[in-house]
Order: C-alpha cells, then structure tokens, then sequence
C-alpha cells in the first residue's frame, strides 16, 4: 500500500513465492519488489540490468533465492539472492545458458534430473535439454505451460475453444495421459500445491484439480470452487 516512486509497479507479470518470500516483477521495467510474507513488509527492491521484457522466469530454493531469467535474445540469465536478516545482502548474476536456434515459448529448469525442458510452439515440440544446452529428447507437442507436480510434469494444450493437460513422468519422460475440460479455457496460470493442481483462465475462473492413483489408473477430478471473480 506504500507508494515506491519510481520503483512503483503497476502490472506486476510474475509473481514467484521462496519459502516465504515473495518476488513480484514488471517484466517491462525490469523491476522486482520483494517482500517478506511473514513479516508483511516490502525487503528491497532491485532492477534487472539490461534485462527487459522477460518471457519466461523460473526458480529454485537451495540455501539461496535462485532466479533464472529469459531475455529477448533467449539466454537464461541467472540470479542468485542472498537474503539475511530481511534484507538483500548480495546480488550475483551469471550467464547461464544461451539457447539462439530454439523458439522459446515456456521454459521450466529440473534441477533434480539436471534437465531444461522448452516449448517451442513454432516447431510444436517440447525439448529436453541437459544444463549445457544440449538436446536429449524431443517431443511432438504444442504446449503453453510447463510445471512439476510430484513426480510429473504437467503441460497445457491450449486450443480454440478448449483446453488439454497433459502427464508426463518425469523420470523416464514417457507420456501417460490427456485431460481435456469443456468448462475450463484456455488456462493462464497453473501452480502445484501440495497433493492438487490450482488454474486460472482467461474468463477468471478458478479451478483446483486433484491427481489420483488407484491401481496405476491415473484420474483426474475437476472441481470447481469458484466460478467468477469480480475485479475492479
């Protein structure tokens, strides 16, 4: 509720949450807040220097608070945050990877299998990358989103009137199985919280999907909890 001047942010594109900590970024200013939940205050804000315009952000907790950023030239560009004592003791920024021949429309980093996967919705598939950039696999499918939900990796479909997820395992990258919604479309945001899968589409409806194993039968529930949202 505190005006920040100059550090204002009024569209925020990405919100990432850290163990507590919160990250809110206006991909255009290449300006970040960060504030700590517990606390309800704003830590420190800093800009993303000559990095505007972010695609794609995606990140990992390991001691530090990890960002990778992807410019308009698809490097990944990453940064590691030290946060103590509620405020930002040191800011490092490294050139991760560059990926120039590869279309990137979503990216997700698996630190655990020590892979990269990218939707390149221009040639309709999905790579897997290992973290040199070199392709292991690819995958003929048109996919808008990407997130880690357990032991799979779940992928929308988006379509002109409907929208499609998709399980992958994520060990072995085999394919097991689509869902398709005719209530839900085309899906803006997705998350994995703890046993059930939270999305948000385009007419603000806000769904909550549970995945079941019953005798390796892998079921999908859609329930709905709310069905609009009034924005002002």
């Amino acid at each position: 509720d505190k005006d920040n001047g100059i550090f204002e942010i009024k569209n925020a594109d990405y919100i990432l949450i850290l163990n507590d900590i919160l990250f809110r970024i206006d991909n255009f200013l290449g300006i970040c807040q960060v504030y700590n939940l517990n606390l309800n205050n704003i830590i420190s804000v800093f800009i993303f220097k000559d990095l505007k315009l972010i695609k794609s952000l995606c990140e990992y907790y390991d001691n530090k608070y990890i960002i990778y950023a992807l410019d308009n030239n698809n490097n990944i560009i990453k940064y590691e945050i030290d946060i103590l004592d509620n405020y930002i003791k040191n800011i490092k920024k490294y050139n991760f990877l560059s990926l120039p021949k590869i279309n990137i429309s979503d990216i997700l980093i698996d630190l655990k299998f020590s892979r990269i996967l990218i939707s390149d919705n221009v040639k309709s598939k999905l790579f897997i990358l290992d973290l040199k950039g070199n392709i292991k696999k690819s995958i003929n499918i048109e996919i808008s989103k990407i997130i880690i939900h357990k032991n799979y990796y779940i992928c929308t479909d988006n379509e002109i009137d409907t929208n499609m997820i998709h399980l992958i395992f994520r060990k072995n990258l085999k394919y097991e199985m689509s869902y398709m919604s005719e209530k839900i479309k085309n899906i803006s945001f997705m998350e994995s919280i703890d046993d059930d899968i939270y999305i948000l589409d385009n007419d603000c409806t806000l769904a909550k999907i549970s995945l079941n194993n019953n005798n390796n039968l892998f079921l999908l529930t859609l329930g709905f909890f709310v069905s609009v949202l009034i924005l002002k």
